[in-house]
């Protein structure tokens, strides 16, 4: 993906999501947090539960890199908090109800353990808490993912996986030709 495809499918999602100062979002599978710091930059006063199962890729010498990097990006300076947190696939190591908004970006099928993943999922959110899912579709029936290999969900059966959990769905959005965003809410 270019770097300019690359800005604007970001600065899209930011669109998407509503952040508001005050809030705690947790983003789940996303590597070093590059968008989210970059996020953290344009609105103020956010707190970043930046989720990854490796620490060599998620870690303060990263995130500090990422803000200095959008801070001279933006020519503003950072107010919102970022905290990197090592998970394992089966387990969110939050408490309960921590949470306003979840990010998953093209992240959800490369979990293995995703029915305990769910059910974490749902813990840490808020009771009225959003979920935001986005990832890339299957194209065809058993395509799978081109950078990992594992299988990608078509857009129907990826409702219903959120569903069957209890995630209330609210709407699907393309952020690309192949891609969208799924919205979820927890009752």
């Amino acid at each position: 993906m270019t770097r300019h495809l690359c800005f604007r499918r970001m600065n899209q999602l930011l669109d998407y999501f509503h952040f508001k100062p005050g809030e705690v979002i947790g983003s789940l599978g996303c590597g070093g947090g590059l968008w989210e710091v970059g996020w953290g930059v344009q609105v103020d006063q956010l707190t970043f539960v930046l989720m990854d199962l490796v620490p060599e890729i998620l870690n303060e010498e990263e995130i500090q890199a990422a803000v200095q990097y959008w801070e001279k990006k933006y020519k503003k300076t950072c107010t919102s908090q970022f905290i990197p947190c090592i998970g394992t696939e089966t387990q969110i190591p939050l408490d309960d109800q921590q949470l306003d908004k979840l990010l998953v970006i093209n992240a959800f099928h490369e979990f293995s353990e995703k029915e305990a993943l769910l059910v974490e999922m749902k813990r840490v959110l808020k009771p009225g808490g959003w979920l935001f899912v986005e990832e890339p579709l299957a194209q065809y029936p058993g395509e799978v993912h081109e950078g990992c290999g594992k299988p990608l969900y078509e857009p129907a059966t990826l409702r219903a996986v959120f569903e069957f959990q209890g995630f209330v769905y609210q709407q699907a959005e393309f952020t690309s030709p192949i891609s969208q965003v799924f919205t979820f809410q927890k009752r």
